[in-house]
């Protein structure tokens, strides 16, 4: 299930897997298997911002963001491939050689991920692709940071 605006990007019509759909019309959210019948979109935000109200990007260990992907995903909240695609963030991670039990700001540090990645010219071909997952990851922390912080605006437009 994509919650409006948290996903973004991620359901577009060109998401790679999705065979014999229709694409979402703007704004609308898919349904998959784990979601069929679940209810409106206000239900499926309320789910995920339940998830992550457990959780603080600003204080996370590795090991906890990957348990938040996974009870997103097994919630239906994030399909596999979102979950894949998010994990990459934990990739990132364990590139850079930190404990998956010590503690660490996510979003501070997929913000410098993302400076390290930006060439000084203009990106091209697969280093742009690159590049523009990079940005969507770090869109989506960013959302959900804010949904943390604010856990009332949940439903308001700046989350889209």
């Amino acid at each position: 299930m994509q919650i409006a605006g948290l996903t973004r990007g991620y359901a577009d019509p060109g998401t790679l897997g999705r065979r014999n759909e229709a694409p979402p019309a703007a704004g609308s959210i898919p349904e998959t298997e784990a979601t069929r019948g679940r209810g409106t979109t206000g239900e499926g935000l309320d789910i995920f911002a339940q998830v992550v109200s457990g959780y603080d990007l600003h204080d996370i260990t590795p090991r906890d963001f990957s348990e938040m992907l996974r009870e997103l995903r097994d919630a239906g909240v994030l399909s596999e491939m979102e979950y894949a695609d998010l994990g990459q963030i934990r990739l990132e991670m364990d590139a850079e050689g930190l404990d998956p039990d010590d503690s660490i700001d996510v979003l501070d540090f997929y913000q410098k991920v993302a400076q390290r990645a930006r060439p000084d010219g203009q990106a091209e071909g697969e280093h742009a692709a690159h590049l523009a997952s990079i940005d969507r990851r770090l869109d989506w922390l960013e959302k959900v940071a804010i949904l943390q912080e604010s856990p009332d605006a949940a439903g308001l437009n700046a989350l889209v």
